[in-house]
């Protein structure tokens, strides 16, 4: 069989076997069917990463949250030294 390219400035040059353009749908339905399979693979992926992150997310939320509380606890009994300085 010869083989033909299709050429076109806007597809890829495919070759092309005379005669097998059923051959060539069923190619690029394998194809699209495999890139659909990946991307969702992919799309599973990215949720993984997006959970972890929120997970990391609030942690660190839950910290400042703390450090706050610890720092105005701290600030409360500076001031309440400060205070007692000033009456001594």
């Amino acid at each position: 069989m010869e083989e033909v390219f299709r050429i076109s400035k806007k597809t890829l040059r495919l070759p092309v076997k005379m005669g097998e353009e059923v051959g060539m749908k069923e190619l690029l339905e394998d194809m699209r069917d495999e890139m659909r399979e990946e991307l969702k693979g992919m799309r599973k992926e990215i949720r993984k990463v997006v959970e972890g992150q929120k997970e990391i997310m609030s942690t660190e939320v839950e910290r400042i949250k703390a450090l706050r509380e610890r720092e105005e606890k701290w600030q409360r009994k500076k001031g309440e030294m400060v205070e007692t300085l000033k009456v001594l």
